[in-house]
């Protein structure tokens, strides 16, 4: 995500917009990249290249990744990421837990439940706008001139 950070206009662009900003987060360490980096500090670093705090909700993994799978990793210096969901929450964030893990080799997101969750956070995420939206008086138009 980082790297679309770096573009000019699009942190100011995502702040903009009324959509409602979720990061998944990180199943495991990046081993020279992100070693021993929890939850919270992927959440800084965006926030750190972006210039600006932008998210609204962090989803992470709640399912234990078996130990067959932290063997293969801990060959390479890499662990779980730590959720830490307390600093999360003290960072004004809503965490979201779910199983997010694909039952594969490697510890990857499964995509059907970010799928899942990310549409059902769009959906609450509109209905809510909907709402508000129903609660302010409308603008009226104004006609042009002649």
């Amino acid at each position: 995500m980082i790297p679309n950070l770096l573009v000019d206009g699009i942190p100011e662009a995502i702040v903009r917009s009324a959509a409602h900003k979720v990061y998944f987060s990180n199943l495991m360490w990046q081993p020279g990249e992100t070693t021993q980096f929890t939850a919270p500090d992927h959440v800084r670093a965006l926030y750190d290249h972006a210039g600006v705090e932008f998210l609204d909700s962090v989803v992470v993994n709640t399912r234990p990744i078996p130990a067959s799978l932290l063997r293969g990793y801990a060959a390479q210096g890499a662990k779980p990421v730590d959720n830490d969901i307390e600093t999360l929450e003290k960072m004004g964030l809503k965490v979201i837990g779910a199983d997010l893990l694909r039952r594969a080799v490697k510890a990857r997101h499964d995509s059907s439940v970010a799928a899942a969750i990310a549409i059902e956070l769009a959906q609450s995420a509109r209905r809510k706008r909907r709402q508000v939206e129903a609660r302010s008086p409308r603008r009226q138009r104004k006609e042009p001139k002649s």
